[in-house]
């Protein structure tokens, strides 16, 4: 009876891990990108550019490979970039606008 039991918990266990491991393939997270945007530049009062978007729920990272945020026009002409091969990691440019 027990054998029975974790028999069908390992399996279950396998079925969620091939899940997380197979739905970043089946879910463009790309396709949020614009409403993404949107919501930032709202909050921030600011033109906000985003680049490519990648999800992997293994390690529950949402990446970006640039994020732009503009600076306002008063006070400067320059804008904050971060940019990046990958997902895990991203430095800062300033970049005139």
């Amino acid at each position: 009876m027990i054998k029975k039991v974790l028999a069908i918990l390992g399996v279950i266990v396998a079925v969620l891990v091939i899940l997380a491991l197979a739905v970043p393939f089946f879910i463009n997270v790309d396709q949020f990108r614009p409403r993404v945007e949107g919501q930032l530049s709202s909050s921030l009062g600011r033109q906000v550019h985003i680049g490519k978007l990648s999800l992997s729920l293994l390690t529950g990272e949402l990446g970006a490979t640039a994020i732009a945020i503009s600076d306002e026009l008063t006070l400067s002409r320059f804008m904050v970039v971060w940019k990046s091969s990958d997902s895990s990691s991203c430095g800062s440019d300033f970049a005139a606008s």
